[in-house]
């Protein structure tokens, strides 16, 4: 089965995915040996017709639809007649057009997916979350929104789903298979030549082993985690709350009940809605649902939060130029610094060194060799002697004072021959 399309394999298995069990296996019974997809495209729930925009959403009126449906994957899309696998790329395209689309005062998300690929899942989230600042979204589960399909509907403002409609599947699945015996019974013997203990982590060829399951559980818990959180944030729901569920499904009224949806309605309705609410708008047109004392607030707000970050960012280099002073005052004074200053200033002045490190570096250096003497041969002949205690002019010179004149004179003798002085 892998021998014959690798690069699909590894889409499948192995790695982690946001999509319904019960799908994954219809998926792998399905494409089989052939590793090949021939679906059609779900049919739409929306009886309401309108204008075809590329990339590829409808504009009923003043609303752009756009239909998530099928198997979600990162990257790339089957032809226009097939949204059997729909990437989130094109995804992403479509919303970005359609709110930067004059003609678009509202968006819906058409949902009818059982999830597919984690990369690629969250930063459409972000995106969704975010364009719905700029212009509502709203999304109507009219079939299924399971797992990462669930992600994206969650990130819309409104979550309307049909009575028969599926929520849920908060979780996170990852399938290995071993073909090894398939491999032998087919006289194929595979040897691996790799580099990296973790290379080869998981390969199809052998029985799973326990570390690298224990590795794969870890990423999975890591990634539910994430799913969890983001979507508790996107509903207001408590995260204990949506893990109880244990990644369950739930139809209608029940998904309202679990917090996975907001009202039971179809995409007509909701399509119907949205249009009524944009009409009503001063000109026929979507207008922001800010008040303009909520905007002063919000930009006080702003102005707050930018004022209290200057205020941080000048603590913060005050405190750090004290700290860098202290730092090297302490390098500096530092008992392993003596006789070795010139190293120190080096260390304190022009590495990051902290004082611990600055001392180990001194105390393994050598110290310092002592200037030389500077001067002339005098200068040199008079450091080596101790001056004579001279009393005060005219005065009597005591013995020993008498003895230390002479002892001057002498040496200065020995001086003016040295420099070959004539008197």
């Amino acid at each position: 089965m892998p021998l014959r399309n690798p690069a699909l394999f590894a889409r499948i298995f192995n790695t982690p995915l946001m999509i319904g069990a019960a799908k994954l296996d219809a998926i792998i019974a399905g494409i089989g040996p052939r590793f090949g997809i021939d679906a059609p495209q779900p049919d739409l729930f929306l009886t309401a017709s309108g204008e075809f925009r590329r990339p590829g959403y409808q504009l009923v009126g003043n609303v752009a639809v756009i239909d998530v449906f099928g198997i979600l994957a990162h990257r790339g899309s089957f032809d226009a007649n097939c949204n059997y696998i729909l990437g989130y790329d094109w995804l992403s395209k479509k919303i970005d057009i359609a709110i930067n689309d004059p003609d678009v005062q509202g968006l819906l998300l058409q949902m009818d997916s059982p999830g597919g690929e984690v990369a690629g899942a969250f930063e459409l989230a972000q995106q969704i979350q975010a364009a719905g600042q700029v212009k509502p979204i709203k999304a109507v589960i009219s079939s299924l929104a399971a797992s990462a399909g669930y992600l994206i509907a969650s990130a819309a403002q409104d979550i309307a789903i049909a009575e028969t409609g599926l929520a849920g599947s908060i979780g996170v699945v990852m399938r290995h298979v071993d073909v090894s015996k398939m491999a032998a019974d087919q006289g194929i013997s595979i040897t691996h030549i790799f580099a990296g203990a973790q290379k080869i982590d998981g390969h199809q060829f052998a029985a799973l082993p326990d570390d690298v399951k224990a590795k794969f559980q870890a990423e999975i818990d890591g990634l539910y985690t994430l799913f969890v959180d983001t979507v508790a944030a996107h509903r207001g729901l408590d995260v204990a709350a949506i893990r109880a569920q244990e990644a369950g499904i739930y139809r209608g009224q029940d998904a309202i009940q679990a917090g996975l949806a907001d009202r039971i309605a179809t995409p007509d309705q909701v399509l119907a809605e949205m249009q009524q609410s944009f009409s009503s708008s001063p000109g026929g047109r979507y207008m922001t649902t800010q008040k303009p004392e909520a905007a002063a607030d919000a930009a006080a707000l702003e102005q707050s939060r930018a004022a209290g970050f200057e205020a941080g960012k000048q603590d913060g280099l005050k405190a750090g130029a004290e700290q860098e002073r202290a730092r090297i005052s302490a390098i500096l004074n530092h008992e392993a610094a003596e006789g070795r200053q010139t190293q120190a200033k080096v260390l304190a002045l022009d590495t990051d060194m902290t004082v611990e490190q600055a001392a180990k570096v001194l105390a393994v250096s050598p110290k310092e060799a002592a200037p030389a003497a500077q001067g002339d041969q005098f200068s040199q002949y008079m450091a080596k002697q101790k001056n004579p205690s001279v009393g005060a002019d005219g005065g009597d010179e005591q013995p020993e004072t008498a003895a230390a004149t002479q002892g001057w004179h002498a040496a200065m003798g020995k001086v003016v021959a040295l420099r070959g002085d004539k008197r």
